[in-house]
């Protein structure tokens, strides 16, 4: 019985050294953005309600460094099919009032 208790915990200690993998779904995360595209390109002059909301999904979808790391590939790859202002990208998060916990800019290093 003891073996049997300490092959658990350390298949636990192992578990938990082992770095976890990002979960991020890449295309919902652009899909909950898209509506910031009109601000981002500078056609509106505040974000929508519905582009507040996908800050929110954003925030909620990166609990860990990885997701945001993964996050932050995904929506510069997507961002960079657009004209993106880079006024509107920095401001975005506090037009907002969603802290999401790294700076958005077309420039960001996702990796660092």
């Amino acid at each position: 019985m003891k073996a049997v208790v300490v092959a658990i915990v350390a298949g636990l200690a192992i578990m938990m050294m082992e770095p976890m993998q990002a979960t991020i779904d890449c295309e919902k995360l652009k899909l909950a953005l898209s509506p910031c595209l009109q601000y981002l390109t500078g056609i509106t002059t505040d974000p929508s309600p519905a582009c507040c909301n996908g800050m929110e999904t954003l925030k909620s979808s990166t609990p860990t460094q990885d997701d945001r790391r993964a996050a932050c590939q995904c929506l510069k790859d997507a961002a960079a099919q657009f004209p993106i202002r880079e006024d509107r990208a920095k401001a975005l998060p506090q037009s907002c009032g969603v802290e999401v916990g790294v700076p958005i800019s077309k420039d960001i290093k996702c990796n660092e």
